[in-house]
């Protein structure tokens, strides 16, 4: 409803699996560059309770040198430019997330430069992989979406799925509207039918209900 305004969250998932660290999305680096990128009127801020990727880690007791992996949904500056803070992790995203964001095209490239050069020395390093269309290792599983940006993926960890931006909030999934703002609107509606079959926990990128389910 464009006369009404949602309370959101901009969320990075910590999860503990097989001994290992792993981030789904890693946050916004600097809220006042991301006031820069965002389509809403009204300006993003930090909560009471809320601050970076470093300062929520912290508050858990994790280290950024203790992330081994870090999947990224999508290239936009609120779910990649914390990147930059974990050297030590192997970087994954599907391969034409990685093209879009070197591309011309891509909404926030100038804001993300860090982030960019980050990236391109990970995948000199051979710590980057790029995913297709799907990939598989142990427990999670990636899979190519599109829609919000043409190489979004949402990730599956046992029971639970990660959906980054393919779907913004529970009401999407719960009455079956796919996202707004997106490049690929028949990809949207294929994201929402997915998580309405999924059989487990949906995780999406900005819901402050997510937290609550997840508890």
């Amino acid at each position: 409803n464009p006369d009404t305004t949602t309370l959101i969250g901009c969320f990075a998932y910590l999860i503990k699996e097989n001994n290992e660290y792993i981030l789904v999305d890693c946050g916004i680096e600097d809220i006042d560059v991301v006031n820069k990128t965002k389509s809403s009127k009204d300006d993003w801020k930090r909560g009471e309770n809320g601050g970076d990727i470093l300062w929520n880690l912290e508050k858990v007791g994790v280290k950024p040198k203790d992330i081994k992996k870090i999947f990224i949904t999508h290239t936009h500056y609120d779910h990649l430019s914390g990147v930059i803070n974990f050297p030590n992790a192997k970087i994954y995203m599907s391969a034409k997330e990685y093209n879009y964001l070197l591309s011309p095209d891509h909404a926030h490239r100038k804001y993300l430069q860090d982030a960019v050069c980050f990236i391109l020395n990970k995948k000199e390093k051979g710590e980057l992989v790029l995913i297709d269309d799907l990939y598989e290792e142990n427990n999670i599983k990636c899979r190519l979406i599109g829609g919000h940006t043409p190489g979004s993926i949402m990730v599956y960890v046992g029971k639970f799925l990660f959906t980054g931006d393919v779907v913004y909030l529970l009401e999407n999934i719960k009455e079956e509207i796919p996202i707004g703002f997106c490049l690929e609107p028949d990809e949207a509606k294929t994201a929402v039918s997915l998580c309405k079959k999924h059989n487990g926990v949906v995780l999406t990128g900005h819901d402050y209900m997510c937290p609550v389910v997840i508890n």
